[in-house]
């Protein structure tokens, strides 16, 4: 991180294959470096009502926006991103989830 740039310690960052800050520049591989350690994002399934709650705060839910625009057009095996716990994209507790991307028409019947 610079030191001198207030976005990076901000977090305000622009979303591509990786994160990179809008003044210094600086390219962050992903959320789960020191940069952005205050993200929270969590998915959680409640069987008994059949229903899916994704909780995050602001840079949690950023980070899950910009997963979906990265996978978007990709119909190949990188159009789809794991989010587990242990890839330290959600946090512990988490339920494992898979973001796909598809256009074919079977899919969504």
């Amino acid at each position: 991180m610079d030191k001198n740039c207030n976005i990076c310690k901000s977090k305000d960052l622009i979303k591509y294959e990786f994160f990179k800050c809008k003044k210094c520049g600086r390219v962050i591989k992903d959320f789960s470096d020191g940069l952005t350690k205050n993200w929270k994002l969590k998915i959680t399934y409640n069987e008994k009502e059949g229903d899916i709650l994704i909780t995050g705060n602001k840079i949690g839910l950023e980070f899950l926006a910009s997963c979906c625009l990265r996978i978007i057009g990709k119909n190949d095996p990188s159009g789809h991103i794991h989010l587990q716990w242990q890839m330290n994209n959600l946090i512990d507790g988490s339920t494992e989830t898979v973001l796909e991307y598809s256009d074919h028409p079977d899919d969504y019947k």
